[in-house]
C-alpha cells in the first residue's frame, strides 16, 4: 500500500497517460506483488513440512532405541 501511494506521488505512475495505463500499472503492480508473495508463502511451506518429517524421523529413531 505504501508503495501504491508512493509511485503515484512519485510519478512511476503514467497518470498522464489516462485512466487505463494507470489502472494497467497498477494491476501489473498488484500482480507482481503477489506472485513474489505467492513464492515466498510456497518455500516456506515447503521448508516446514521438510523440518516437520527430520523431526517426526528423530522421534521415530529415539523410541526405536
Amino acid at each position: 500500500m505504501v508503495l501504491l501511494i508512493t509511485s503515484f506521488a512519485v510519478g512511476w505512475v503514467p497518470v498522464s497517460l489516462g485512466i487505463k495505463e494507470c489502472i494497467l500499472a497498477v494491476g501489473m503492480e498488484l500482480f507482481v506483488a503477489f506472485f513474489l508473495w505467492m513464492c515466498f508463502t510456497l518455500y516456506y511451506k515447503n521448508l516446514a513440512k521438510k523440518m516437520n518429517e527430520k523431526i517426526k524421523d528423530k522421534k521415530m529413531e529415539i523410541y526405536k532405541n
